[in-house]
């Protein structure tokens, strides 16, 4: 292979050829990898256009290359220590149906799965729950389904909007079922639907109480589905 030239490169431009080349890539190949046009890379480490690399480009490079994300950017570590790839935690199951004690915890599924965290919520704990049950099983018929979540119970400026994926928590009488639902907004208001061909998953729950006994709070967006596929 050959390689491509480090004359008169410094800084990030330098260290991103030099990761590339030691891996046995070409500025085309990286390019590509980013669904960019073949040249972009090569217009920027000759030409200095643009003049700083996005920041989810960076990200998806120094995945690649195995390199921190920081030799790659003017950035600073900084802006890159909570998102480097790293393991999101599997903390628990949502199910609908299931209750358990208020403080238990959210089951006995308990892992962690090679998932890059969202740079989009940088700072917000991000986590996975295992989807079990069959009240969402038209978006998650799968068994080994996973959700990628943001929690957002306590961010008064994150908040869902129609159509989202959503975990949501219901209290009664010292229990909480924790389950998935869809946000669905219409003229009465937000409603949390399940999606099942079950007979005995089809009725809403309300925002804010379901009875006289219930509190209902949105604790998490979904942010992706993830299903492993066995190797």
């Amino acid at each position: 292979m050959r390689k491509s030239s480090t004359e008169g490169l410094t800084g990030h431009r330098l260290a991103l050829v030099e990761a590339a080349n030691k891996k046995g890539f070409n500025l085309k190949e990286l390019s590509l990898s980013l669904a960019r046009n073949h040249s972009y890379l090569y217009q920027f480490v000759k030409r200095g256009t643009p003049s700083e690399l996005e920041f989810t480009d960076v990200i998806k490079l120094a995945d690649i290359l195995e390199v921190h994300p920081d030799t790659l950017s003017n950035k600073g570590a900084k802006a890159f220590e909570r998102i480097a790839p790293t393991f999101l935690k599997v903390e628990g199951s949502v199910q609908a149906g299931a209750w358990r004690e208020a403080c238990s915890m959210l089951g006995d599924e308990y892992m962690e799965l090679p998932i890059v965290p969202d740079p989009t919520y940088v700072g917000l704990d991000q986590y996975l729950l295992k989807v079990k049950g069959p009240s969402m099983n038209i978006p998650y018929p799968e068994d080994n389904a996973y959700v990628h979540c943001v929690a957002i119970k306590y961010q008064e400026d994150l908040y869902p909007v129609n159509g989202d994926h959503v975990i949501v928590e219901r209290r009664r009488a010292g229990l909480v079922e924790t389950t998935l639902k869809e946000y669905v907004m219409d003229n009465k208001g937000g409603k949390l639907w399940p999606r099942s061909t079950d007979a005995n998953h089809q009725e809403p729950l309300l925002l804010g109480g379901h009875s006289d006994t219930d509190e209902i709070q949105i604790v998490a967006i979904v942010l992706s589905k993830i299903v492993p596929r066995a190797r």
